[in-house]
């Protein structure tokens, strides 16, 4: 799968990633070579939204609206774009589904 990818359980815990997913976290780290620690297996995916959602970002707040609402059941599926603060400054989109 060419995509960035993350599957993540019924608490929003990252339980796996793809190599696309690892790579990019690996080159966008602070330190390069390391991945980001918050995008690894075992990171709760969104406790970060929520963090960053509470120092205002509303893209992370939506993401974890969104999130959620698939993970209870609610809605069957989530999509956003946004824009990933990385130096290119690339559009990416976000979404989640139940299998």
């Amino acid at each position: 799968v060419p995509d960035h990818m993350a599957v993540l359980d019924h608490r929003g815990v990252v339980a796996a990633v793809n190599a696309a997913w690892a790579n990019f976290a690996s080159v966008n780290a602070r330190v390069p070579g390391e991945s980001v620690a918050h995008t690894t297996v075992g990171s709760n995916y969104l406790d970060v939204c929520h963090r960053a959602a509470a120092a205002g970002d509303a893209d992370a707040a939506e993401t974890a609206r969104g999130i959620r609402a698939v993970l209870d059941h609610v809605e069957p599926l989530f999509r956003q774009e946004y824009l990933c603060a990385t130096p290119q400054e690339r559009l990416f989109r976000r979404g989640a589904w139940q299998e």
